[in-house]
């Protein structure tokens, strides 16, 4: 017996039910059970349906008996969240749930965290945050918090308020950490920056040096500690240092090498560039528009003015002068070939007008994707951008004599990259400048290369991650992201990388298979280099921060892959730089996007998609437990049944408490469901997404004359007694929404009725094994007896659809389908007579 898509039986089977005699033993003789031919056994089941829907089976009364309602029970049942996240130390990581504050001032924050302080662990907000910043995208509003310490603030801490368009809060993200330590330096800054500048070497500037508590470090306790920005011959890094002793806790480097090359071939592309009108009557490689400005790295005067410039404290670099073209030729389809000089060459064989042009083009190309989102140049409020191409082959050669770079560099707060490692190109952190290398003829200059940098000069701007090796990670992964899309490739380094040069193989990254490269796709798998190690020798070394980029870049990979557009990862990751604190990691950066794709309103399907690919990278592992009470008023509800999406969990203990471990099968949003005997349930959409969940359901006694204004009437007939109301069930919702499916199983109370959230099913298989009428055996048991109970309009032929809204009082009753046909229930008490009067003449043979 076959079903058609709507759940009706096929009219083949309904011929043969009409023409097959079926024989049963005579009372009270019972002769052993007899096995029935595949065909007999399924026309059996359908005659057991038809003999349960003509008995008025499928709609049971619900019982209206029900004990006198508690004064305190409310008047509406109602469901709240509350879920905290922590991390592997027990800091706080993450506050969502279900929040009526509204918020529209930073200390309306403030007070938000106070009146939360508890769930995040803090003893005294005001005392312990510090107020940073207030930033906003897409009418989403982020408030940022800096964790102080006796005014002193904590290393990497942050806590960010976000803020739905409506003012409600959604949540509160970063890291909390409760910490103790003297905030009194033993040894003075001026001694902490003289051990810094003799750690770097000759030539040592300071950069930046701020006191801060370092939370965690490896000898356990809080530490006081110089955070310190040198750079020198010898090194150039960001300094923890011990404010007692000098000693340098933790060291990270300040450069942050980009290995993306491009082999370019110009040649019958035309790239739609911005140029200046030079007085000299060529063009300047400029875009006014943008502000822009293309210079020849191997300026030597300019280099010195640039220089000077530092020193004094600018950084807009100003003293560049734009290279400068001149039209050679001008074609057909409206181009111009143009001739862009150096004025100053060093023998190689540059091609000036390839370098520059597609250069101005690639970066104006990652201007114009931040500008999408309201991001406008590298800070957000049009900084002028100054692309310096020409830049060596190697910076590491800087170490053979070329001391311009090297003052350069130097000056700029990068550190030289160790011999063997070439430069392709670079943002150069806290200027406007990206530097443009070459290696061998081929310019670094692609789109996603650039966009890559442009990426690492936003995120400098607008989250100002530090120098941990975690943050860096984030940093290189999302930059990797972001020229993907750049480049709408998310093979760009392969494809912009000219295989032929020496080191390929070390330096080129895949979102798509890592693992080609020798690069982890998730935490902790094959590659993964742990950020902290000891090496062979004992030494305790720091992964460089390209080695685990993949993971993030290789989770935008797999979001594209589960239904997102490049475009919308592209918003998602821009979006979550408002949630990224100082100091962050995989967890956190996996939170933030969590957050972004609630905040940006993606559909379920693709915030599960989002949540699917940072599980599946490991950036994020789901766990904790979800803990649950369910009561009325001041009365708990025991034995009150909770459901996830629809598949019954567990039931409440005497207290009304009920416990679960997290299952990787509820990742993500989940309907979480309570319903107890005499009482409305009630359901909340939660996000499972690891941590400790706290539920609260808070339900009402039934009243089944409780319709109020704003509500609308369903009303389902009985089948046996359509004409009867007091038979009816009676559901009463808000107008506008849709009826739950799972409030209309628990009231037809029916063994074998259940529901997908859609439709309506009964089971026959079910039913004919609990009253054990048949012999059943094989593979019968396995098969799908399910079939769906559709229901009409009443007085009409139109079905009724559960997924549609309903905006007034409608009475439908159940149509069951046969070969696609429908029939009353006086063609079942027609066809059930027909039964009964076969079985007579059967059994009245079977007696003889």
């Amino acid at each position: 017996m076959e079903q058609n898509n709507n759940g009706f039986i096929n009219a083949d089977s309904q011929a043969q039910f009409q023409n097959t005699a079926y024989s049963r033993a005579v009372p009270p003789v019972k002769p052993p059970k007899k096995k029935k031919s595949f065909p007999i056994i399924l026309i059996c089941l359908l005659l057991v349906l038809v003999l349960l829907i003509a008995d008025g089976i499928i709609i049971a009364h619900f019982l209206k008996s029900r004990k006198s309602g508690s004064a305190t029970s409310p008047e509406k049942s109602t469901a709240t969240q509350l879920s905290v996240c922590t991390d592997e130390n027990g800091d706080f990581m993450l506050l969502s749930g279900s929040f009526d504050d509204t918020i529209s001032s930073e200390s309306e924050a403030m007070d938000f965290i106070a009146n939360h302080s508890a769930d995040i662990g803090i003893k005294d907000a005001s005392a312990e945050l510090s107020f940073l910043e207030k930033t906003s995208y897409n009418d989403i509003t982020y408030y940022k918090f800096k964790q102080v310490l006796n005014g002193v603030p904590v290393y990497g801490n942050e806590l960010i308020v976000t803020v739905a368009p409506d003012g409600k809060v959604e949540a509160v993200n970063g890291r909390y950490t409760p910490v103790k330590a003297d905030t009194d330096a033993a040894k003075s800054q001026e001694e902490a920056e003289a051990a810094a500048k003799k750690h770097a070497g000759e030539e040592a500037s300071i950069l930046s040096c701020e006191l801060t508590v370092l939370p965690r470090p490896e000898s356990g306790d809080p530490l006081l500690v110089y955070d310190i920005c040198v750079t020198g011959k010898a090194a150039s890094a960001e300094l923890l240092m011990d404010a007692d002793t000098c000693e340098i806790i933790e060291e990270y480097p300040l450069y942050s090498e980009a290995f993306d090359n491009l082999n370019v071939n110009i040649n019958g592309s035309i790239y739609n560039v911005n140029l200046e009108n030079s007085i000299l009557g060529g063009y300047n490689i400029f875009d006014p528009e943008r502000d822009i400005m293309v210079s020849d790295g191997c300026l030597k005067t300019a280099l010195s003015q640039v220089i000077a410039n530092k020193i004094t404290g600018g950084h807009t670099l100003e003293c560049f002068i734009p290279l400068s073209g001149t039209v050679i030729s001008e074609n057909a389809d409206g181009s111009v070939d143009l001739d862009v000089g150096s004025y100053i060459s060093d023998g190689r064989n540059i091609d000036f007008a390839t370098h520059s042009i597609l250069a101005l083009d690639s970066v104006k190309n990652a201007y114009d994707m931040y500008a999408r989102f309201g991001w406008n140049s590298l800070d957000g409020e049009n900084m002028p951008i100054k692309i310096i191409v020409n830049v060596p082959d190697a910076l590491a050669s800087v170490r053979t004599g070329n001391e311009l770079i090297n003052d350069f560099c130097s000056t700029f707060g990068m550190l030289i990259p160790i011999p063997g490692k070439m430069l392709g190109a670079a943002f150069i952190e806290k200027t406007n400048t990206i530097l443009v290398g070459v290696v061998g003829d081929q310019p670094c200059a692609g789109k996603g290369a650039l966009g890559h940098e442009f990426t690492h000069g936003v995120i400098c701007y607008k989250s100002r991650l530090n120098n941990s090796i975690g943050s860096k990670t984030v940093n290189e992964g999302y930059a990797d992201v972001m020229g993907s899309i750049a480049a709408n490739d998310w093979e760009f380094m392969q494809n912009e990388f000219p295989s032929s040069w020496y080191g390929y193989q070390s330096v080129v990254r895949s979102a798509i298979d890592p693992g080609k490269y020798d690069a982890p796709s998730k935490v902790g798998g094959e590659h993964y280099v742990p950020f902290t190690y000891v090496d062979d020798a004992g030494e305790t070394k720091h992964a460089d921060e390209h080695d685990n980029a993949t993971i993030v870049s290789h989770a935008g990979y797999l979001m594209s892959q589960k239904g997102l557009t490049n475009d919308e990862i592209a918003e998602l990751f821009y979006n979550s730089m408002n949630n990224l604190t100082t100091s962050t990691g995989f967890e956190q950066a996996a939170i933030s996007l969590i957050i972004s794709a609630d905040s940006l309103s993606f559909s379920q399907e693709k915030k599960d998609a989002v949540r699917e690919a940072l599980y599946e990278t490991n950036m994020y592992k789901p766990q904790g437990k979800t803990y649950i009470h369910v009561h009325s008023g001041s009365r708990n509800l025991k034995k009150a049944t909770i459901t996830i999406n629809g598949n019954i969990v567990g039931k409440t203990d005497r207290k009304g408490d009920l416990v679960l471990d997290f299952d990787e099968k509820w990742y993500g949003k989940v309907k979480i469901r309570a319903k107890a005997k005499g009482y409305d349930s009630a359901s909340q959409i939660v996000s499972l997404n690891g941590g400790k969940v706290m539920l609260d359901f808070n339900l009402s006694r039934t009243d089944p004359d409780k319709k109020t204004e704003g509500q609308v009437k369903l009303t389902i007939l009985n089948m046996t007694e359509p004409e009867n109301m007091d038979k009816a069930e009676v559901f009463y919702i808000d107008k506008g929404e849709t009826i739950d499916l799972e409030d209309i199983v628990d009231k037809l109370g029916m063994f074998g009725v259940s529901t997908d959230g859609i439709k309506l099913y009964y089971d026959i298989n079910k039913m004919v094994k609990k009253l054990d009428i048949f012999d059943i055996s094989g593979d019968l048991t396995n098969e799908e007896t399910r079939i769906e109970l559709s229901y009409r309009i009443h007085g009409t032929n139109e079905t009724f659809d559960f997924s549609e809204p309903l905006y007034e009082d409608v009475i439908i009753e159940p149509m069951i389908g046969i070969g696609g046909e429908s029939y009353s229930f006086q063609d079942f008490i027609d066809i059930k007579e027909g039964i009964e009067s076969i079985f007579v003449e059967e059994e009245s043979t079977v007696s003889e």
